[in-house]
């Protein structure tokens, strides 16, 4: 596998380990015992807008490109998936503000609604990364060739991710915490 897949498939793994802990917090929101952690939920938001959308799928999308031109196999989906990246910052967008305002008191929502919206997100999210995982990327591993990934190098860009890169930027240290503490209580269990 060509880094750059080795990279956005690290992405997915890293954006699905986000997505079970949202996922938890989401579960808290009914729970009588555990309250949720709003601030958490929307730093994973914020962390999904400002990498996932904006350089996860950039790089897809001239990957994707590319790939169109050389075979129409799988060219359903690879539409799909390419509107998903159009549409999929709006969603992104408008579930952080909603969290950032009822996380500070700015709006109420109810907690069922608030889950639901959750739980589509979630769906979403992974319903579009099994695309690509199962659909898109063998046929990307098996389609390009040295000179393809030659051309693809010069034109995608080598974004560092600012929660899972070498150097965790200070907006996302609590949030790096909180998936430590995670990957500690999974090896304790």
């Amino acid at each position: 596998m060509h880094p750059i897949m080795t990279t956005l498939h690290q992405d997915h793994i890293n954006l699905s380990q986000l997505l079970t802990i949202l996922e938890q917090q989401s579960q808290r929101l009914t729970s009588e015992q555990t309250s949720p952690d709003l601030f958490l939920m929307a730093d994973i938001v914020d962390y999904i807008h400002n990498y996932p959308d904006l350089i996860h799928h950039p790089k897809e999308d001239i990957i994707y490109a590319a790939l169109a031109k050389k075979t129409d196999e799988a060219q359903m989906v690879l539409d799909t998936l390419l509107d998903q990246h159009q549409t999929m910052p709006a969603t992104t967008t408008a579930l952080q503000n909603m969290l950032r305002n009822v996380a500070n008191g700015e709006q109420v929502i109810a907690k069922d609604s608030l889950q639901h919206q959750l739980t589509e997100f979630i769906k979403a999210q992974r319903s579009h990364m099994d695309s690509e995982e199962t659909q898109l990327f063998p046929l990307i591993n098996r389609t390009f060739t040295s000179e393809d990934w030659a051309v693809l190098e010069s034109q995608v860009s080598s974004s560092k991710d600012p929660l899972f890169g070498d150097k965790i930027l200070d907006h996302y240290q609590r949030l790096y915490q909180s998936i430590d503490q995670q990957a500690d209580s999974r090896l304790a269990s």
